[in-house]
């Protein structure tokens, strides 16, 4: 049955396309690499194949003979990272800009989500104490998941060998964050009085403010040590 499986794989026609889209991926795995430059040697190997072919090559030697002749051309790593430093730096700091404004959008997320769970457990009758006991381990555990989860992502990173630089951050991504942050934060503050008027009428209003008081300082300091622990990082990978 092995055999059999080896034949079938071995005799099935070669997909040059998709062997190029391989090929083509290898390259963006390079942090020294700009879309253009992977463009520009995407072209050469094309070129490359077709003067094979016409050569009397079939398409799977072709390719191979193509990208074993460029191959000295991928592994100038250093000469593209000299070239490019300027951009590769200007890609670190997007990526370190847009966890600025990242911050800003969990920040008010957690607040306005916080806020919603308040009003809808004391609307829904539910006791205070227990309120406050949800409220509070809903807010501090996701204060404290971007840690987490920025300790798993440099862990898998590190695992398939991905450079941090590869993460490409557009304009798009900024626009997103900023209406996101604009829509959290309108929210958390026609919230409030709300919250401070359940709170008022429950007699808890001294436990719910003293949980969002610690929160405004437990929030930038866990933030501050995902930022610190990406920047870290980027800085290894880059030496």
């Amino acid at each position: 049955m092995t055999f059999e499986k080896i034949n079938i794989e071995k005799n099935a026609p070669f997909d040059l396309p998709h062997a190029v889209g391989r090929w083509c991926n290898r390259l963006t795995q390079s942090p020294s690499l700009t879309e253009s430059d992977s463009e520009e040697l995407k072209g050469h190997l094309l070129d490359t194949i077709d003067d094979l072919k016409a050569a009397g090559l079939d398409d799977e030697e072709a390719f191979w003979v193509a990208s074993k002749r460029l191959g000295v051309c991928v592994s100038l790593d250093e000469d593209y990272e000299t070239v490019n430093r300027p951009l590769i730096q200007m890609r670190k700091s997007l990526i370190l800009l847009a966890g600025g404004f990242f911050y800003f959008v969990f920040y008010y997320f957690l607040l306005f989500s916080s806020y919603l769970l308040f009003i809808g457990l004391m609307t829904a009758g539910t006791d205070g104490d227990n309120t406050i006991t949800i409220v509070r381990w809903y807010l501090y555990g996701l204060t404290v998941f971007p840690l987490v989860a920025a300790s798993g992502y440099i862990f898998l990173l590190k695992k398939q060998r991905i450079s941090f630089s590869n993460i490409r951050i557009r304009t798009a991504h900024f626009i997103g964050l900023l209406l996101l942050t604009v829509i959290f934060a309108t929210g958390k503050h026609l919230l409030y009085p709300v919250v401070r008027k359940i709170g008022h009428d429950h007699y808890i209003w001294g436990t719910v403010f003293d949980i969002f008081f610690y929160f405004w300082f437990l929030f930038p300091l866990v933030l501050c040590l995902v930022l610190i622990l990406l920047y870290f990082f980027c800085f290894s990978r880059s030496k």
